[in-house]
């Protein structure tokens, strides 16, 4: 079952995200990579990550488009 996060959950959990990617990206760096090359995956990555919610999001079949009291995206027809 899917469950709505608060504001303040998503707040949070963008906030590690960003934490982790940052610290990520320094070690990479670190190891040698280029910050080029960094960048170039980090924005491949973002566009993967838009590309699945933006999949997800119209997707019948997929429980965060099912409408339930008023919540939800629900599928247009």
């Amino acid at each position: 079952m899917l469950m709505e996060l608060t504001p303040e959950q998503r707040e949070s959990i963008r906030r590690l995200l960003e934490e982790e990617l940052r610290a990520g990206c320094r070690s990479a760096i670190d190891g040698g990579a280029q910050p080029a090359d960094v960048a170039d995956l980090v924005a491949e990555r973002r566009q993967a990550v838009e590309d699945l919610l933006f999949d997800l999001a119209d997707d019948p079949e997929h429980p965060v488009d099912d409408p339930r009291e008023g919540r939800g995206i629900g599928e247009q027809g």
